[in-house]
């Protein structure tokens, strides 16, 4: 169907009654509004309306009102109101498109659910491809397991697709009314690739190298793919033996829309460099997806021992449900980061090296640099790096433990809020910091 339909769209441009390159209108109701640009667009190509001068956007939208949308997106708008019943013609042409069934729909005079908007968007682009990994979706889903059964493929495609965005807490919310503002949005996405994309979840940019890499025998060489199904697309799907629970899932994205893109960077850099330097990158994801914790190791000998047991070099934990690790904080922690070692069990002279090999301290500046940029990066980077010398200079000086467990924000850090939790008797350098 989609295949036809930009062939049809393009022709009814030119020859629609509608003047589909018209003028828009603009509706008082509609300034400054949050859909004014679907709104406005939708007007000037004929596909809706309002009435008494006003476009309505808050008021509920009833089903043969959003058939009537779709149906007229699609490039059917020569279809005239039917005497006495004006939404009879748009939902035969509708039935006959495959967009409803004919008794799917008891009451088209009932308000649309986003449910049953998901339905039909789904079933008016059913030519457009959907990736084999769609499934992984859900972990974008707060409500999925809530879901009809019969919703949930479509939900999953919409979001997918950027036609139909999920609320701010995550939750589709089948049940819930769509208004006429959120009605346009849909059919503006439906019929314009460019508005899809900036409702679309946040990935990375895609690395085939790195994509390819992973799909390798090699790549358990350099890091655990446990959790790992595969690295496609610009996307880590997240599965594999332990996560029996969760099947295969993408990381949660409600708190921080871009968690997805930041865990694609940080592994593809981390374990490629790993990679050059037969380091090993050990990856954890709890089963309910609220921490993502990336361990890294001079080799795969010590990567794949028990890490309560024998620690790591460093690791970074990636607070997908962020929280205050000390009720003090003013802002939540959405990184911990973890320095305990910088040199390598084969390094002979440890203070010769000032404690840090320089392979090892590389891949912890790629770390940071992944996660805040360049700049910022380098500049939270430098800190750890001097906490890690005083702790060590304190050690080695016979000067007593050095305890350091301020918290504020530091201006030299681009105002970064960090959390540092150095305590007594533990060579480690512990601190978290939130979002910039």
């Amino acid at each position: 169907m989609f295949k036809n339909f930009i062939f049809v769209l393009l022709f009814t441009f030119t020859f629609s009654p509608y003047n589909l390159f018209g003028k828009s209108i603009n509706f008082p109701d509609m300034k400054n509004h949050w859909a004014s640009e679907s709104v406005k667009e939708l007007s000037s190509k004929g596909i809706i309306a309002g009435w008494d001068g006003l476009f309505h956007p808050e008021e509920n939208v009833k089903v043969n009102e959003y058939i009537k949308m779709v149906v007229t997106a699609l490039g059917y708008t020569d279809i005239e109101n039917y005497p006495g019943d004006w939404a009879r013609n748009y939902i035969e042409k509708a039935i006959e498109l495959g967009l409803i069934s004919k008794d799917e729909i008891k009451d088209y005079n009932q308000p649309i659910n986003r449910g049953k908007m998901a339905q039909i968007a789904m079933r008016a682009l059913q030519n457009e491809e959907t990736p084999d990994y769609i499934m992984a979706y859900k972990g974008l889903v707060t409500d999925y397991n809530n879901l009809d059964a019969n919703i949930r493929l479509d939900a999953l495609k919409c979001i997918e697709k950027g036609i139909i965005k999920g609320m701010p807490d995550g939750a589709f919310r089948p049940e819930h009314y769509s208004t006429r503002a959120e009605a346009a949005t849909v059919i503006y996405r439906i019929i314009s690739q460019e508005e899809r994309e900036k409702a679309k979840p946040i990935f990375a940019e895609p690395d085939p190298e790195f994509e390819t890499f992973m799909a390798s025998p090699e790549a358990k060489e350099y890091c655990s793919i446990d959790y790992i199904h595969k690295a496609v697309d610009g996307k880590i799907i997240w599965g594999g033996g332990y996560q029996v629970y969760t099947g295969e899932v993408l990381l949660q994205t409600w708190h921080n829309p871009g968690s997805n893109k930041e865990a694609y960077e940080l592994l593809r850099n981390i374990i490629m460099y790993a990679k050059e330097n037969n380091h090993y990158v050990r990856v954890f994801l709890s089963t309910d997806s609220s921490t993502l914790i990336v361990c890294y190791y001079e080799n795969k000998l010590y990567g794949e021992l028990n890490p309560d047991i024998y620690g790591t070099h460093w690791y970074l934990s990636l607070e997908l449900e962020p929280y205050k690790f000390y009720e003090a904080q003013k802002d939540y922690t959405y990184y911990t980061w973890a320095v305990s070692s910088l040199v390598k069990d084969t390094t002979e002279d440890r203070k010769a090296v000032n404690y840090k090999e320089p392979d090892m301290l590389k891949s912890l500046e790629i770390a940071f640099t992944s996660i805040y940029g360049n700049d910022l990066g380098n500049k939270v980077f430098n800190y750890a790096i001097k906490e890690y010398d005083t702790e060590r200079y304190y050690l080695n000086n016979n000067l007593g433990d050095y305890t350091n467990m301020h918290i504020g924000f530091y201006e030299e850090i681009d105002g970064l809020e960090i959390s540092n939790s150095n305590e007594a008797e533990s060579v480690l350098v512990r601190f978290s910091t939130n979002k910039k």
